[in-house]
């Protein structure tokens, strides 16, 4: 098994590549925002990912990728930069 390489976002993300392999992988926790991106992680044999949305300029993005669960809050570094407004955005975007 060989490991994939690639520069994404500012790092460098390693995945093996694993195409024979028996065992499906889970990104369960990444903060892609860009359908590229997201074929790019499949590329390396991620089945499912679960892609995060952590403040309200991230929420729309996420909600627009296909083929990924949407995970979607308020990270607790941003929680003093918002108002009661971003709250109520948000609980409307999950009800």
């Amino acid at each position: 098994m060989k490991d994939f390489s690639c520069f994404l976002n500012g790092f460098t993300l390693k995945y093996p590549q694993n195409k024979d392999f028996s065992m499906n992988y889970i990104d369960a926790h990444c903060h892609l925002l860009d359908e590229n991106e997201i074929q790019l992680a499949r590329t390396t044999g991620i089945e499912n990912i679960i892609c995060n949305a952590t403040n309200p300029n991230d929420w729309e993005k996420v909600l627009a990728l296909k083929n990924v669960i949407h995970a979607i809050g308020i990270h607790p570094w941003y929680v003093g930069d918002l108002n009661e407004n971003a709250f109520q955005a948000l609980e409307n975007l999950l009800i």
